[in-house]
């Protein structure tokens, strides 16, 4: 056998000889396992002629594939006279997956992460020695010393990847015998034996130990013992074997104090927090002049800019204490008053000083108006009752106070003028110089000048593109956002080369090579920039990689994707098949990036990598609102049943009313049965994010049971929902429901309704004051569509919602009020921020009503629009609005018979408007305060009431206030709203404001 050719390929090292166009009979490629990979690889088939050309095309090849590290060829006589190519390939293998058994005492992931190799890393029969030792070290670390592994490599489904498989026997473990504390422990010794954690009898787990030990060590610095020395432990042998003993050496030291002298302006505590004694590994002479240094700048920081630190360090060894003892000469307090600005012609000298604001600000520590005073404060003015603390003669100093405006700290101010130096380059100014802040101490007003030297602007005046072929300069021009004219900034042109990359890979051209060159004019007025463009070749999908999908059919995640094999790999697709993988909810991260994306080539594999979420979940919640009440939900949930992320869930909220602001509801609920006041809402169901054969449509089914509580009448319904939605129109989400219930509903206080009723005729006042009840059967149509614009759907700062709602209602059965109607609803919210800082002014404008399709329709009090509470109009009560309608004719037969029985009023109505706006701003930390205007209405309508009027210029306003804790998933607001035009006549008696308390904002 012959070996004519090797790799690396430099050249053509000998030629076939007599060899030459010989005719191929067997082609074999070694180790066979990679004979179907190799074999595409080369292109050499049996029966071609053997050439020295072809030979040579087959080693490019191969080798080019970049799947193998090294390639032989031999070729070999048959006795026909034919010959037997042999390539000799040793493959590069990429693990897929670490596979680990045989493991008790250390999970999968620990051993994995000891291996050293993971998923990605390349691997060769030659490592598994290296794999094996470095799981068996540690298992030894862990007490396992007799611990044995053994690695292989196994071969895998997918082309270029292999499993790595490790099998441990771990044998018994060692055992500590005895653990001894020798040394000045100074401590308790079983607290520092609970500290450590190893007990006789447990496993010789060197990890744990060295965990106990850092905690020990912690322990005493935390006790002033920051000179304490323990040493690594000793093991020694036990008889008997498979046991050990351990000697554990402690040097406590002494206990080191601090103390203040002169400090009479702060904390003491303060100071020991300033001092930061933790951060350094031993306390002696050396670290005084730093620990001095960190008092210096607590005092710097808030306007102390002369003060003094004088420390020293006085042993008591007999005592066991070291003391050490900080001399603080304060010096007067130096407060910034003027902040002025030379040469600045572009920012004026207000815009530059807010934002050399904005950064003390947000650097310096602010003072507080309520500060404890020290002990030794209170010594030195005689105030503190302590014996022989003597009042000293000297005037009590004044506190601490001061604004970071008026504090000059060079590192602070440093910061602030690296900004105005950007801010002035991302407006054209690049050569731009600031110069150092200076402090004039002048007596009375100590002032802060900064001098700058702006130089020219520098203008944007050609923008050029070379070399593009597939994307006009039309297109990059847009890409780039360059336009003649413009300032030339660092940043701007960054952005737009970082633009042009991601319009070429959005077309598929991920190696693209832009270079960028800036040409500025001999006055640095004008700029031309060239982008030189080689677009290369572009990205097809060869194959789709999925990995990670333990428990996810593979055909539902190639139906999210938004790209097959054949199409070109753009940067789009990637992300939109990203975000599409992430709406299932059953994966908690996902990327989409070309397998091996460093490697150039016209055919690319695509790696789908996946992170599955557990599929069993249980959620708990709790809370509290004025309109509901103290509640509490659980819900429990499988994720990703068979494997085609649907979803089963039950979920089960209740609420028990505890604020009542109405004695007459409040009498009628306590009347109720407790089954009755316990409000309820049970939903158990099925959900498909992505329906088979509709893979954009997510299905939905529901049975649903739920009692509830409102100011004037309760209602249990029961019934099952089929919903279906889709995400893929985004920022637009449509919605279709359709869905069946049964109603039982009761109206609080009936009595007095039919009371009245029984006395007067008027047909007209009978239609107004209709309430239907008892029980119902419906059949329902609903559709929504929704726009989301907002920057955050918990807490907008800036953005639109919108949304348009309506739902077909039809009665079932044969019924006394029977229901056939559309309910629509239309809400358009906005939000906008107001100059650079965190205010928001939010608006919102709602409008709804009920449009009866039958002469005899009734609409039920739950499908009725109700005002009053956190969501309308926070001047009222929840839900407690009377209707325009029905306050007018309470209004009218008040003043006609004064004496006579005052008509019966019930809120709610079928239309309605509101108009809600909204300032909200920042306060102290995630505390935020909000200034509020409501405005709304609601009227009532029956199906033959042809007189009623709706007059959406007719609003009952409200004004007030609140605060809001801000958290990462929402707000927590608590609302005093005043009513401006309370209605006091008849039976009505609107309170003049109402407190609301929610989670959540408009």
């Amino acid at each position: 056998m012959t070996c004519i050719l090797s790799t690396p390929l430099v050249s053509w090292g000998q030629g076939l000889g007599d060899l030459e166009g010989r005719r191929i009979g067997i082609v074999r490629y070694e180790p066979d396992q990679w004979q179907r990979d190799a074999a595409r690889d080369s292109g050499l088939e049996p029966g071609a002629a053997l050439t020295s050309p072809a030979v040579r095309a087959a080693l490019r090849k191969l080798w080019r594939s970049r799947r193998y590290s090294d390639i032989r060829v031999l070729v070999d006589e048959l006795p026909s006279g034919s010959l037997v190519v042999t390539f000799e390939t040793r493959p590069v293998l990429r693990i897929d997956e670490v596979r680990v058994r045989g493991n008790r005492a250390l999970s999968r992931d620990e051993v994995a992460r000891a291996l050293g190799f993971g998923p990605d890393r390349e691997v060769t029969p030659e490592d598994l020695p290296t794999i094996e030792a470095a799981a068996e070290r540690a298992y030894a670390e862990r007490g396992y010393g007799a611990a044995r592994a053994t690695a292989s490599i196994v071969p895998s489904d997918e082309e270029g990847r292999v499993g790595l498989s490790v099998e441990i026997e771990e044998g018994p473990p060692v055992r500590l015998g005895a653990v001894r504390y020798e040394g000045e422990l100074a401590l308790a010794r079983e607290l520092v034996r609970e500290t450590v954690g190893a007990e006789r009898g447990s496993i010789f787990d060197q990890v744990r130990l060295r965990q106990g030990l850092m905690r020990v060590r912690e322990l005493y610095r935390s006790r002033g013992y920051y000179n304490a020395q323990i040493e690594d432990p000793l093991p020694f042998e036990l008889p008997g074997g498979g046991r050990i003993g351990l000697t554990i050496r402690i040097r406590a030291n002494n206990r080191f104090v601090v103390r203040f002298e002169g400090a009479l302006r702060a904390r003491s505590s303060d100071l020991v927090a300033a001092l930061d004694l933790g951060s350094e590994r031993e306390i002696s002479e050396g670290v005084l002049a730093t620990l001095s240094e960190r008092i210096r700048d607590y005092y710097r920081v808030r306007g102390y800019r002369h003060a003094e630190i004088r420390p020293r360090l006085e042993p008591d060894d007999r005592a066991r204490v070291t003391t050490i003892t900080f001399r603080v000469v304060e010096g007067p307090q130096v407060r910034v008053r003027h902040l002025l600005f030379e040469g600045n012609a572009h920012f004026d000298d207000g815009f530059l000083r807010e934002q050399v604001y904005s950064f003390l600000e947000e650097e310096l520590p602010a003072s507080f108006f309520f500060q404890a005073i020290d002990r030794d404060a209170l010594d030195t003015l005689g105030l503190s009752g302590r014996p022989g603390a003597s009042r000293s003669r000297i005037d009590p100093p004044p506190p601490l106070r001061f604004s970071p405006r008026e504090v000059f700290d060079e590192k602070t101010y440093g910061h602030a003028i690296e900004h105005l130096v950007e801010l002035y380059k991302v407006d054209g100014y690049l050569d731009v110089e600031i110069g150092q802040p200076v402090l004039q101490e002048s007596p009375g007003v100590p002032t802060v000048r900064v001098r700058i030297r702006e130089g020219p602007r520098t203008l944007i005046s050609e923008v050029r593109y070379r070399g593009n072929r597939v994307l006009t300069s039309a297109d990059l021009a847009e890409a780039t956002e360059l336009v003649a004219g413009e300032p030339l900034s660092v940043t701007t042109s960054e952005q737009a080369l970082a633009r042009l990359e991601e319009a070429y890979a959005s077309q598929g051209f991920l190696y693209a090579r832009i270079e960028q060159r800036v040409e500025k004019s001999e006055d640095g007025r004008r700029a031309r920039i060239t982008f030189t463009i080689e677009e290369r070749a572009r990205a097809r999908i060869a194959r789709i990689l999925i990995r990670g999908n333990d428990r996810t059919s593979p055909a539902l995640i190639r139906q999210r994707l938004t790209f097959s094999v054949g199409d070109w790999f753009t940067s789009d697709d990637a992300e939109r098949s990203r975000e599409r993988l992430l709406a299932l909810g059953i994966f908690r991260t996902a990327s989409i990036e070309p397998l091996d994306p460093a490697v150039e080539e016209a055919d690319k594999a695509v790696v789908v990598t996946l992170r599955e979420r557990m599929p069993n979940y249980v959620d708990l919640r709790g809370g509290g609102s004025t309109g509901e009440g103290v509640r509490f939900g659980i819900e429990y949930g499988y994720r990703n049943l068979f494997g085609w992320g649907l979803t089963f869930s039950i979920r089960s909220d209740f609420s028990y009313q505890v604020f009542f602001y109405d004695p007459d509801f409040e009498r009628e609920f306590n009347d109720l049965p407790l089954g009755d006041q316990l409000e309820r809402r049970v939903i158990g169901g099925l959900t498909l994010p992505s329906t088979p054969g509709l893979g954009f449509l997510g299905t939905s089914f529901q049975v649903a049971h739920q009692r509830q509580n409102e100011l004037t009448f309760g209602y249990t319904t029961t019934g099952a929902l089929l919903s279906a939605t889709t995400a893929t129109l985004r920022p637009f989400t449509p919605r279709l429901e359709l869905g069946v219930a049964s109603t039982d509903q009761a109206v609080f206080n009936r009595e007095a309704l039919d009371d009245y009723l029984a006395t007067h005729d008027d047909l007209r006042l009978r239609r107004l004051l209709r309430v239907p009840e008892g029980e119902s059967a419906f059949e329902t149509i609903g559709a929504s569509l929704s726009l989301d614009l907002r920057d955050n759907p918990f807490t907008p700062a800036r953005g639109l919602f919108a949304s348009v709602t309506s739902e077909y209602v039809q009665s079932l059965t044969q019924e006394k009020f029977p229901s056939q109607l559309v309910k629509a609803t239309t809400l358009l919210s906005g939000y906008v921020p107001l100059g650079s800082s965190s205010v928001v002014l939010a608006v919102s404008g709602r409008l709804g009503r009920i449009y009866h399709l039958a002469k005899v329709s009734e609409a039920y009090q739950d499908r009725r629009f109700f005002l009053g509470g956190v969501d309308t109009i926070r001047g009222f009560p929840e839900e407690s609005m009377v209707s325009q309608n029905v306050a007018d004719e309470a209004k009218r037969q008040a003043e006609q018979s004064p004496n006579a029985e005052p008509l019966p009023v019930f809120p709610g109505g079928e239309a309605f408007v509101t108009l809600r706006g909204e300032l909200r701003f920042p306060i102290f930390g995630p505390l935020a305060g909000g200034l509020f205007l409501d405005a709304g209405n609601l009227w009532t309508r029956s199906a033959g009431d042809r007189d009623a009027t709706f007059d959406p210029f007719e609003l009952r306003t409200a004004v007030g206030a609140g605060f809001r804790l801000v958290t990462p998933v929402g707000a927590v607001a608590l609302d005093y709203g005043l009513n401006l035009q309370p209605r006091r006549f008849g039976a009505l008696d609107e309170p003049t404001g109402a407190l609301h308390f929610s989670i959540g904002l408009f």
